[in-house]
């Protein structure tokens, strides 16, 4: 199958409504650069795919669609063979320079990261300290709040995060995202960070919304977290 052909039936598949509330939702991304297409459908495209297409398509930069790059970041998740290892991690590394907007980073998850938490560590140190590149950043983050927050946790990875140097929107986000659910699963080794006012006063303010959010805090923590809130939250 070419590339016109994926398009194609992307286009087949466009939801005139989907792709306004898309345009919505991920506003830095042009209205003709959204077809309109339901996760559902993403996928099943994705499953029809034969390995030859998986590959040209991977190695076809930069896509002309927001559906595109949805539908690379989902092929790029679905590596999980240990010997494609190294593949995955170059193939991202190629595809971030394209990615624009929080919905496609955030589709990037690689099944075969869990496989891999102690080696992936030097790669998640260097997205985290692309400055210039928000998204690469928010990839790092989401990396490492899925497989560092359990078995393989290390106090030292607050630190990475506390020294991101970004005062992107998305970024910041994502760094609020990774403390409040660091506070799910390591709330004494996490609440000092909060307590000493040791985060970004927007991070710091964002990370106590998420968590008095969340239905894994307990009331009486929420509760607490509550009196952290700060005066200079805005910058």
């Amino acid at each position: 199958m070419e590339i016109n052909e994926i398009v194609q039936r992307l286009k087949e598949h466009a939801d005139e409504d989907y792709r306004h509330y898309t345009a919505k939702i991920v506003s830095n991304v042009p209205l003709e650069k959204i077809i309109g297409v339901r996760a559902p459908l993403l996928q099943e495209i994705m499953t029809s795919l034969d390995a030859e297409t998986v590959e040209k398509f991977l190695a076809t930069l930069p896509h002309n669609y927001h559906e595109e790059n949805v539908l690379h970041a989902y092929l790029l998740s679905e590596f999980n063979d240990e010997a494609d290892y190294q593949r995955c991690l170059e193939a991202i590394d190629k595809f971030l320079p394209f990615v624009d907007n929080w919905a496609v980073c955030d589709a990037i998850a690689p099944k075969i990261f869990s496989q891999h938490p102690k080696g992936l560590e030097e790669k998640i140190l260097e997205w985290l300290r692309a400055e210039d590149r928000p998204y690469t950043i928010r990839l790092g983050l989401s990396v490492l709040m899925k497989n560092y927050l359990d078995d393989f946790f290390d106090e030292e990875h607050f630190q990475w995060v506390m020294d991101i140097a970004s005062n992107d929107h998305y970024a910041l986000m994502a760094q609020a995202w990774y403390f409040a659910t660091a506070l799910t699963k390591r709330y004494e080794q996490t609440l000092p960070l909060l307590e000493n006012d040791m985060l970004d006063p927007t991070v710091h303010a964002m990370t106590i919304q998420k968590a008095v959010e969340s239905r894994r805090i307990p009331y009486e923590r929420k509760k607490y977290l509550r009196t952290l809130k700060r005066t200079d939250a805005s910058k």
